[in-house]
């Protein structure tokens, strides 16, 4: 599966995905990004918590 949006456009504020901005990424690049963005940014997420 890859993204129909180029790299550009799917990135974070502050954090550039990779060097080919016009290269659609694949999921597990996504995947990737999304998991590391938080660490990156110093971001406490909390995950399967009930409100």
């Amino acid at each position: 599966m890859r993204l129909f949006t180029p790299r550009a456009m799917n990135q974070l504020p502050s954090l550039i995905m990779a060097v080919d901005q016009k290269g659609y990424p694949d999921k597990h690049e996504e995947a990737d990004y999304l998991e590391f963005y938080p660490q990156h940014n110093k971001l406490h997420v909390l995950l399967n918590k009930k409100q």
